[in-house]
């Protein structure tokens, strides 16, 4: 999709959700010389500005086994749930969340016309599945904006497509799964993980795809930094000085991983490879982060990749210039 068209369809995320949308505006979408669109400065922007503020198209929880069950309206975890009376089969902590327009005319509604297999009780299965269901509830702008994102199609995995079809009585139609298939892998590619703090014991992990946020491109010495509120809406600030025409990149790594994490993380979830500047350098800007001791008795050197942007190569130590293979220091 052109630049031109996906500045279209923002205008009608940023009206639909009343945000900030005047003239004086830092960013635009054009096209990016690391590939496909990216977010360009339309002025000089100074370290800790606001860029822009930003709320989910698509929010929910994660599809991972390992996290508590929580509230499918306010994602609390730390309270009693019970199944919601309408039969949808998803836990609510509330009465305010069970008969709340987002849950009723969303999942609550699908969910009761695909008829859950779990009876009176709720299901877990049901909840991690619950971000494909919201997407058959999105109107039609709301799709095109959604399908303007990156999508791995054949790379996108089924288990969640699968566990909603092990919890239903009827599945859902071609078309209906062919959406949910997109959205795996939309989400896949472009999603934001959120997670929210209740205490110093108890996080509660989501993920949300956000429409301006998703159009920044990855660099390993990003020039923002973001943070999301209790209400789940992302802000993005500058991190950097950032020129008029510089393109404005987020990291989608953790700062403190090495080269070999991040690129590794990178070509699984994201499905390329990055060469940036620092990932070129072994040393990584002298900070040295995926460097190991050398093994050799008495050797103070440490072992680098002769090539850091590949993945077999070599290491080699700074000081005794012993060799080990990659098999050797991934084991």
């Amino acid at each position: 999709m052109e630049p031109r068209q996906t500045e279209e369809l923002l205008q009608f995320h940023l009206r639909e959700n009343n945000l900030p949308q005047d003239e004086s505006r830092s960013w635009r979408i054009e096209r990016s010389p690391l590939g496909g669109r990216g977010m360009f400065a339309m002025r000089d922007i100074q370290p800790g500005e606001l860029i822009f503020m930003d709320v989910p198209l698509l929010l929910g929880p994660r599809c991972h086994s390992k996290y508590l069950p929580m509230c499918v309206v306010c994602y609390k975890n730390d309270c009693p749930l019970f199944p919601c009376d309408h039969g949808c089969g998803l836990p609510i902590c509330s009465t305010k969340c069970e008969n709340s327009l987002m849950h009723a005319r969303a999942e609550c509604r699908i969910l009761r016309e695909l008829e859950p297999t779990c009876g009176s009780t709720w299901s877990k299965d049901l909840l991690l599945t619950v971000v494909l269901i919201r997407a058959l509830a999105l109107s039609s702008e709301q799709r095109r904006l959604l399908f303007a994102f990156e999508c791995h199609l054949n790379l996108a995995p089924n288990y969640e497509i699968d566990l909603l079809k092990r919890n239903i009585t009827h599945l859902p139609d071609e078309e209906q799964l062919a959406l949910m298939k997109r959205i795996c892998g939309i989400f896949n590619t472009n999603s934001f993980e959120v997670v929210a703090v209740r205490d110093k014991d108890r996080v509660v992990s989501l993920r949300g795809i956000y429409p301006i946020g998703a159009l920044q491109n990855h660099c390993c010495v990003p020039n923002t930094r973001h943070h999301f509120d209790d209400q789940q809406r992302l802000y993005m600030s500058a991190a950097l000085p950032i020129a008029a025409g510089q393109e404005i990149t987020m990291s989608y790594t953790d700062l403190l991983w090495d080269t070999r994490s991040r690129r590794c993380f990178l070509r699984v979830t994201k499905h390329f490879s990055c060469d940036c500047n620092r990932c070129s350098d072994p040393l990584e800007f002298g900070s040295q982060l995926g460097a190991l001791l050398c093994a050799k008795e008495n050797c103070p050197g440490h072992l680098l990749p002769c090539d850091s942007l590949s993945y077999e190569s070599s290491w080699t130590c700074s000081e005794c210039q012993t060799s080990v293979s990659h098999r050797q220091v991934k084991s």
